[in-house]
């Protein structure tokens, strides 16, 4: 670990219980270890005992001795010619030194490759932003397409309840806040069309997918004719609703009944 105001590092020290715990071995074993021989006692701070890095790895070599070897005197020997078993020591135990400053860092390759991450991160926040807003353009559209509309167009969920009405509805004598929220089938009985409520329900349930009528709606004194259009909507293979969307034709040809 670095000092304040030193650039020289202070190694740290490890007590037995740290020792122990990080390596999973007992304290016991570790003093048992020494009155056999393989380690040797390490320093002491007061009244603890505390262990450099160099020891944990003898710590960590003699553990791997004592599972390769089952005597005693084959641990000893295998301790007294330095015999190397590739150990390493594990990554928990390693001090954790503080990251480099920036002065040690500049012209070097580990400043050059933050720097790059640095610029993906910000290009693909960038490129985030534009899909957002993209997105938000596109449901804009989308919501100005269906509120400029001169047919109405609906919204029904699968249990009939009306979600979504364009202000086209105002040709019927409503505004949207009248309708959504209710029943499908209140709304038609109020404006005197129960006659398509059994076909909507098909749709709704997907038994039939698509729906074609002509309906005529009193309103002030005088029929409004539509020419209703209504389809199934889907979610995971399942009905989720339906979309209606209605034309006035009162004024006009009317589209061919499909039978």
């Amino acid at each position: 670990m670095r000092s304040p105001g030193n650039a020289e590092t202070v190694e740290h020290l490890y007590t037995t219980g740290e020792v122990a715990s990080l390596l999973g071995i007992p304290s016991s074993t570790l003093k048992e270890w020494e009155r056999r021989g393989y380690l040797s006692p390490p320093a002491r701070a007061g009244q603890r005992r505390r262990y450099s890095e160099a020891e944990l790895k003898c710590i960590v070599r003699v553990q791997a001795l004592t599972r390769k070897y089952r005597y005693r005197e084959q641990v000893l020997a295998a301790v007294a010619a330095g015999e190397a078993l590739d150990m390493e020591l594990p990554p928990a135990l390693r001090p954790v030194s503080e990251p480099p400053s920036v002065s040690e860092l500049a012209g070097g390759p580990e400043l050059e490759r933050l720097l790059d991450l640095a610029a993906v991160n910000a290009e693909l926040f960038a490129e985030q932003r534009r899909a957002f807003k993209r997105v938000a353009a596109a449901e804009e559209a989308y919501r100005l397409l269906l509120e400029s509309s001169p047919d109405i167009i609906a919204g029904i969920d699968a249990t009939g309840i009306v979600r979504y009405v364009n202000p086209a509805v105002a040709i019927l004598g409503s505004e949207p806040c009248d309708l959504a929220g209710r029943h499908f089938a209140d709304v038609l009985r109020q404006w005197n069309s129960s006659s398509i409520e059994e076909s909507l329900w098909l749709v709704l349930s997907g038994k039939v997918r698509t729906l074609h009528r002509q309906l005529e709606v009193p309103r002030r004194g005088r029929a409004v004719t539509l020419d209703v259009k209504a389809a199934t909507m889907m979610k995971n293979d399942r009905p989720s609703g339906a979309v209606v969307i209605a034309r006035d034709i009162s004024g006009g040809q009317s589209e061919p009944r499909e039978p």
